[in-house]
């Protein structure tokens, strides 16, 4: 193994570089070293400019294992950069990660990115290729009135051929072939729905478990082979019994999606 995959968080900078760099610091040296190994942290080193990082054994097994997380704050948001490898692979982390963060650019709202060869993420897009692991995802609850809602963008190169309603279908009927124990799912909406020029298909279904009944909403568009602007998108909103009030919010919710670099 080179290294592992490359993750990135971004935040708002509602608080300084410097402070939040100090306080991730403190987190990660509060960890436990593995064995063998006297210090969690390595050692901090400069990615570039305006890019700093620090190396430290992230797991506590392995002391053959290394990670680095970096800093780089822009005017509104701050990035922070995630790797894994093993002891060795230093240098190709920090080049790796300083190639990325030399790609990236701030988005203001409603700005699209100027071409095809752009990732977005919250707050930015990253101008490098699309890649075959790169993910965004997104959750939201509403604890009063007990919704829960995600959202998955992801590339592919594979797009899957099974769609989600026959998947579905299937997946009910192996489910029903056995003793459900009073559990039961009714179909409400299965069909083929377009949202934000994508042609995807959308569930939505009743759901009793244990006397509970719940509301389940899926659409989901496979994404076209390793395409950026027409990733896999998955979006899901459980809530309560309500199906009046629940389609509602769902539908506004499906009217509004909008992709970058898509008109209107």
């Amino acid at each position: 193994m080179e290294l592992d995959n490359v993750s990135l968080e971004t935040e708002g900078n509602s608080t300084t570089g410097e402070k939040a760099w100090q306080d991730r610091l403190l987190k990660i040296g509060a960890g436990e070293s593995p064995p063998g190994v006297d210090s969690v942290i390595v050692r901090e080193i400069a990615i570039g400019d305006g890019l700093r990082g620090v190396y430290y054994h992230g797991d506590d097994l392995v002391p053959e294992s290394i990670s680095l997380t970096a800093l780089s704050e822009t005017e509104s948001r701050l990035l922070w950069f995630n790797v894994e490898s093993l002891v060795g692979n230093e240098d190709l982390m920090a080049e790796i990660v300083g190639e990325i963060a030399s790609a990236y650019k701030t988005l203001a709202d409603g700005d699209y990115p100027p071409g095809p060869d752009w990732f977005c993420i919250p707050g930015g897009a990253i101008e490098r290729p699309t890649q075959t692991m790169e993910r965004v995802e997104y959750h939201f609850e509403h604890p009063d009135a007990e919704m829960e809602l995600d959202l998955e963008i992801s590339t592919t190169p594979d797009p899957q051929r099974e769609g989600l309603i026959d998947r579905l279908d299937s997946l009910l009927e192996a489910y029903f072939g056995t003793d459900t124990d009073g559990e039961s799912i009714e179909k409400i909406r299965m069909q083929t729905r377009e949202v934000a020029g994508m042609r995807g298909e959308e569930a939505v279904l009743r759901e009793t478990q244990d006397g509970e009944v719940s509301l389940s909403f899926t659409w989901e568009f496979p994404g076209e082979t390793d395409s950026g602007l027409k990733p896999h998108f998955k979006i899901e909103l459980n809530g309560p019994d309500q199906p009046d009030k629940m389609l509602k919010i769902w539908d506004r919710l499906l009217v509004s999606i909008r992709l970058h670099g898509a008109a209107g």
